[in-house]
This record gives structure tokens, C-alpha cells and sequence, in this order.
């Protein structure tokens, strides 16, 4: 901020010499980092006193200027806050990156016994959870049959069956 103020005052200074040294007007606006304006002018119609003795020329060819100056400044403006902006499309763009590369860090990082040695299929959504290529490999438990086998007479032989489950009570 120190910078701006000596730059800025050099400026002022400069603008006075020229006015006073080749008998210019002279008209400088400054708009500082936070929008602050400065300005100076060397009749004071540029500033907006005064008015009242120029005639309606020297009030048209006083507004064209200052509409001049205005057009440049906004466009300077605009410009910079056009760059701004891409900048931070730019940081915002590699800070995403960055998470999902994070993101597949963490899920690559996860080590399931039955993905090991096989690649895992991912799922089509942005979840994260891997999908199994091969479920592992299960051996069934034995069964328990509670109860007894429904057994109807016109089935199979009369002969004597070997098996756990006993036929149905009659009363």
C-alpha cells in the first residue's frame, strides 16, 4: 500500500507540472486495488464545479470525455476481473483434481482378501465402492432339519428306509 501512495502522488505531481509547464488541461482519475477513487483536474469542470459559464459546446466535449474516460476505466475493470475470474477457475479446477485423486488413493489403498491379485471392477457411480469381480469362495454349512420328512404311502418301496427322520404319529 506504501507503493501506491508514493506512486500515486508521483503521478499527482506529474500532472500538475505538465498542466503548469505546457498550459494543458489536464484530468487524472485513479481507482485504487479497493475501489477507491482520486482525482485531478486542472479546471475544475472536469470535476463538475463551474459549469454554469461553459457553453453548450464546452459542456458536450466535457462529457464525451468524461463518458471516455468512464469507458476505459470500466473496461480495464472488466478485464481484470476477467482474469481474476479464470484464475480461480483454474485453482478451483486443480483443487478438485487433487480430491479425486485423493479419492482414488484412499479407495485404490483399500485391500479386500478375495481383490487381491485380481482387478476389481469399480461401480459406474462416483460411490467409491469397489465392486467384487469374484465373490469369495464359500463351503456350505452343514444343514439342520428340525422335525420330520413328510412321507406319503404311495411313494417308493415298502422296504425300510435308513434315514434320521422319523414318520408322521397316527392316532
Amino acid at each position: 500500500m506504501v507503493t501506491f501512495s508514493k506512486r500515486r502522488n508521483g503521478l499527482l505531481k506529474k500532472a500538475y507540472e505538465l498542466s503548469v509547464l505546457c498550459e494543458a488541461e489536464v484530468a487524472l482519475i485513479i481507482f485504487s486495488s479497493r475501489g477507491k477513487l482520486y482525482e485531478f483536474a486542472t479546471t475544475r469542470h472536469l470535476l463538475g464545479e463551474n459549469l454554469g459559464t461553459l457553453s453548450h459546446k464546452e459542456l458536450q466535449n466535457l462529457e464525451k470525455q468524461l463518458e471516455g474516460a468512464l469507458v476505459q476505466a470500466r473496461q480495464r475493470k472488466e478485464r481484470q476481473i476477467g482474469d481474476m475470474n479464470k484464475q480461480l477457475k483454474i485453482r478451483v479446477s486443480l483443487e478438485m483434481s487433487s480430491v479425486e485423486a485423493e479419492d482414488q488413493q484412499r479407495t485404490g489403498a483399500l485391500s479386500l482378501p478375495w481383490n487381491e491379485g485380481g482387478d476389481a471392477a469399480t461401480s459406474a457411480g462416483t460411490s467409491g465402492f469397489p465392486l467384487l469381480a469374484t465373490p469369495p469362495e464359500v463351503e456350505p454349512e452343514p444343514i439342520l432339519q428340525i422335525g420330520y420328512n413328510h412321507y406319503n404311502v404311495g411313494e417308493g418301496s415298502s422296504a425300510a428306509v435308513d434315514t434320521n427322520f422319523m414318520q408322521g404319529w397316527t392316532l
